[in-house]
């Protein structure tokens, strides 16, 4: 998906890549950290919004 602007529902489970990835409170890097994911950790999408994915535990980026 190439749309940057809009926010779409998902439910698509990803596996986590990267050694650590911050989890924030809202989709952007000034949002306050509110935990990390490791890599091998398996999440699940809810919704997306402008290269940002909320997880049940927040936002993360989904740019590699």
């Amino acid at each position: 998906n190439t749309t940057t602007n809009n926010t779409t529902a998902h439910g698509d489970t990803y596996f986590i890549t990267a050694s650590q990835l911050n989890i924030r409170d809202q989709a952007s890097t000034a949002g306050k950290q509110v935990g990390t994911y490791v890599e091998g950790d398996k999440v699940v999408i809810i919704e997306t919004s402008n290269g940002w994915g909320r997880t049940d535990k927040g936002w993360i980026s989904l740019n590699s």
